[in-house]
């Protein structure tokens, strides 16, 4: 009797801290492919991979599509994912990130390119810099700020 009541307070403790674990994975990109955006992007960009996930095209430009799913990037919410696609697969991502998105989310504890620029560091291990392509596992990286904007390309590495 007190195996089975040790083990019914053991399993209600258990299942209590579970509601702790943060739910934040069942969503947006991740949730719907179930692959980080990094990964795929890099893995997508080789010859006749496939596009998973929601794109829709961009009216008026050939080729161009829109990820039609919210996805984190390098840890930080993107607030645009386009790709440039020909009969041999994606050629191109660009991922942008927004100032005024950011300032939104609220209080940041460095400025955006900084941010990016640490993560992708983070996620590589090579030293990262605005126009300095960073080459991993068969993609290269480029980031670029414009009017305080970040973007990264991401493309196949030659």
């Amino acid at each position: 009797m007190k195996m089975t009541l040790k083990s019914i307070l053991c399993a209600c403790i258990l299942s209590t801290a579970a509601i702790a674990i943060p739910q934040t994975f069942n969503g947006g990109f991740f949730g719907a492919v179930g692959q980080q955006f990094e990964d795929f992007a890099i893995a997508a960009v080789a010859p006749g991979a496939e596009l998973k996930g929601k794109w829709v095209a961009v009216a008026k430009e050939d080729g161009k599509l829109r990820l039609a799913l919210d996805a984190v990037v390098l840890g930080i919410p993107a607030s645009e994912i386009t790709a440039e696609k020909t009969a041999g697969g994606a050629t191109k991502f660009t991922v942008t990130y927004k100032a005024g998105d950011d300032r939104k989310r609220g209080k940041a504890a460095a400025p955006l390119k900084t941010r990016i620029l640490g993560a992708l560091r983070a996620y590589t291990g090579a030293e990262a810099a605005p126009g300095k392509p960073v080459d991993y596992k068969g993609a290269r990286f480029t980031v670029a700020e414009t009017k305080g904007d970040v973007s990264v390309e991401i493309t196949k590495a030659p």
